[in-house]
Formats: C-alpha cells, sequence, structure tokens
C-alpha cells in the first residue's frame, strides 16, 4: 500500500491554526476578566475547544482549497501549457462562483446594517 506524504506546508498551517486558537482563548479570557458571574474554568474550557476545533478545521479547509487549487493549476498546465495566467483566472473565477451568493445575501437589504 502506498504512503501518502502531507505537503511540507501542512502542520505548520495546523500548529499555526492552533495558536490562533489560543490567542483568541487568550483576548477572551482577558476580556471576560471583569465579568461576574462567567464561570472561569467551564468558560475557559469550552473556549479551547471551541476555537482549537475551529482553527483546526479552518486550516485542514484552506489545506483543501489549495490543494484543489494546486490540481486544477496542474491539469490546465498540462493541457494549455503555454497560458500559465489560464490556472489563476479559473481559480478566481471558481472562487468568485462559490462565495456570490454568501455575499449578495450578506450585504443586501436591512443585513447591510
Amino acid at each position: 500500500m502506498a504512503s501518502v506524504n502531507p505537503p511540507r506546508w501542512l502542520a505548520p498551517l495546523v500548529a499555526s491554526a492552533v495558536l490562533v486558537g489560543w490567542l483568541e482563548v487568550t483576548a477572551d479570557a482577558l476580556h471576560r476578566t471583569s465579568w461576574e458571574g462567567v464561570p472561569r474554568a467551564t468558560h475557559a474550557l469550552a473556549a479551547v475547544v471551541l476555537f482549537t476545533s475551529m482553527g483546526v478545521l479552518t486550516a485542514l479547509a484552506w489545506a483543501l482549497v489549495v490543494a484543489g487549487y494546486q490540481a486544477l493549476e496542474r491539469r490546465l498546465t498540462r493541457r494549455f501549457g503555454a497560458a500559465r495566467w489560464l490556472a489563476p483566472l479559473v481559480g478566481a473565477l471558481l472562487a468568485v462562483a462559490c462565495t456570490a451568493s454568501t455575499a449578495f445575501w450578506t450585504f443586501s437589504g436591512e443585513r447591510i446594517r
């Protein structure tokens, strides 16, 4: 069975995402120090789990987007060798197609306020 080596940038990406999650926990804890009635230990544990999980999930989603883009770039470069500009253009168009509805919903009507 062949093993798949992860890209070199994946481990630092996940580590930085976890670090960002922990820094968010620190910022949250510093902000909430003056709040009365907040169970600090329970809140800190929940914040660590939430922010660390979101950091890792964001890093993995980013890694999937990068891997997909690299696959698209390889395929387009093989097919249209001289047109290296085609891969970034197609990648940008795919990104716009995937996010346009969210942008239109977010910035329309009453939600803009």
